[in-house]
Formats: C-alpha cells, sequence, structure tokens
C-alpha cells in the first residue's frame, strides 16, 4: 500500500480511521513519552 502511495503521489491531508486500522498494528508509549508505532508489516517508527 505504501508503494502505490508513493508511485502515485497520493497525499493523506486528513485522518482516515480505515487508513490507521489497515497501516497500524498498535502504538506504545514509554516513560519518555516517546511513541512506537508498529506497522502491520512489522515496521517500527519511533517518533
Amino acid at each position: 500500500m505504501i508503494r502505490e502511495i508513493e508511485e502515485n503521489d497520493l497525499t493523506v491531508t486528513e485522518f482516515d480511521e480505515k487508513l490507521w486500522r489497515l497501516m497500524v498494528e498498535s502504538v506504545e508509549v514509554d516513560e519518555n513519552g516517546k511513541l512506537v508505532f508498529t506497522l502491520r508489516n512489522g515496521m517500527e517508527i519511533e517518533v
């Protein structure tokens, strides 16, 4: 899905709950407030 968005230069301009549920497996918040998003493909993104 990410490749499709990149290849077609699609931009998400507002929150889409369906897209969120398709892409995100979980979100964890550590004691310092750092967020770790785990995507359904296993990729982790720290913010």
